[in-house]
């Protein structure tokens, strides 16, 4: 297994170009661009990755639409709970 972490989403969505990933978690709130629309794009070009979306705000309207336009598969709220 390997771990290769981004802080910018522009580098994210240039590396997703050229390599094939397993695994994608974005934050919701990112300088370059939302998390929403940073997995919408890492989903049309890497659509059978799994994406998970975390966001510590309280806007969960918007990560609802957010988890129905990417088709995350799970959305952790933090500070909180993990599910079980």
């Amino acid at each position: 297994m390997r771990l290769i972490g981004f802080t910018s989403a522009i580098e994210a969505i240039n590396y997703l170009e050229a390599h094939e990933v397993d695994l994608i978690i974005s934050d919701m709130r990112m300088p370059e661009m939302s998390g929403d629309k940073f997995l919408a794009r890492a989903s049309a070009i890497a659509p059978h990755t799994v994406r998970i979306l975390l966001t510590g705000y309280s806007d969960f309207d918007a990560t609802i639409s957010a988890i129905n336009e990417v088709a995350s598969i799970a959305t952790w709220r933090n500070p909180g709970t993990i599910p079980s």
